[in-house]
């Protein structure tokens, strides 16, 4: 590819696995507390400053929290684009980090940007997205496997956005099969326990699908969006967004 853009989705509505449970997770650590004090300076409770860390499982489940994880089923990780004719890491709303990028409205905006708002990249994804969820949805490997910290990728060239482009299943070194004769259904809300193997990847993948379908179907001409949009590029924003609702708009 000549300029590569892409973008690492993580999946599923948490990512602690069964290993975070065990006695070397569960070890306070110094590095963690200071990360998750970087996000939120008000996050660690009085025992976490006390004991100078916090668990593997505990910040893990505090970035599932403040993220879109627990609520959309998944979260961008990491993510680069053009903006001005460079390639650069993701611009996002003011005050919001990848860790903190969390509302419905903020994602969508992000994932746009990620497209540079265009409508046929948004489109081509979407096809590519639409194959793979069907895949997923008739498979009888997935109701019999955790897919713990999975990743999708989405990659295109910016050179040749509509026919460089692609969609793939990455990072597969948590999950695992489930025991003879248990199924789950990746929709479930998980219980919190390191029994339950609940991990809400198809809820994240109906809500990628959600939230693509409706930028390339121009749907993003709401307010809270745009304002979001702005926010993200200001004045350009503005006007990607009059181009992209000047054709007209498809129903989602």
């Amino acid at each position: 590819m000549t300029r590569p853009c892409a973008m690492d989705v993580i999946m599923g509505t948490r990512t602690v696995t069964p290993g975070d449970f065990g006695a070397e997770s569960s070890e306070p650590s110094p590095a963690l507390l200071a990360e998750m004090t970087k996000v939120d300076a008000d996050a660690p409770s009085q025992g976490e400053i006390a004991a100078g860390g916090v668990s593997q499982r505990r910040f893990l489940s505090f970035l599932d929290e403040r993220t879109s994880t627990a609520t959309l089923g998944f979260r961008l990780d990491a993510a680069k684009t053009v903006v001005d004719g460079s390639l650069e890491p993701l611009p996002l709303p003011p005050g919001v980090t990848l860790s903190t990028l969390q509302s419905e409205v903020d994602v969508t905006a992000a994932i746009s940007a990620f497209v540079q708002h265009d409508v046929p990249l948004a489109n081509a994804f979407l096809l590519k997205l639409q194959t793979v969820a069907a895949a997923l949805e008739r498979s009888s490997f997935l109701p019999r496997h955790a897919l713990l910290r999975t990743t999708i990728l989405f990659i295109y060239d910016d050179a040749a956005r509509e026919t460089k482009l692609d969609v793939k299943l990455t990072e597969f070194a948590e999950s695992y099969a489930l025991p003879e004769g248990e199924s789950i259904t990746h929709t479930a809300p998980w219980d919190g326990s390191a029994a339950s193997h609940e991990d809400g990847y198809l809820t994240g993948v109906r809500s990628l699908l959600k939230i693509v379908k409706k930028i390339a179907s121009q749907d993003t001409n709401n307010e809270s969006i745009k304002a979001a949009i702005s926010g993200i590029f200001g004045r350009r924003a503005s006007h990607s967004s009059a181009v992209l609702s000047a054709s007209g708009s498809v129903d989602a």
